[in-house]
């Protein structure tokens, strides 16, 4: 698994009985470890240059399409960026 970071983990091989519930059981705990981290949101930090260009952009920066009231802020849940 490689984090939004680019940290990997390393690989698990596992050969033996029961390897489907292992996996299983692995897979479960991942979910878990990744629940923790987006649990807890890191505050977006906006300078007054990016409010600023947030308030005048006219266009989404993704599509091209106009903005009218569905404007959001385009940010990482775990960084600050």
């Amino acid at each position: 698994m490689v984090r939004s970071d680019g940290v990997a983990k390393d690989p698990v091989l596992y050969r033996g009985e029961k390897a489907v519930e292992h996996f299983l059981a692995s897979l479960q705990a991942e979910l878990q470890a990744i629940h923790e981290v987006l649990r807890k949101l890191a505050d977006m930090i906006m300078t007054g240059t990016d409010l600023k260009a947030f308030h005048e952009a006219a266009d989404c920066h993704m599509c091209g399409e106009s903005l009218v009231n569905d404007r959001v802020r385009d940010h990482c849940h775990i960084t600050v960026t």
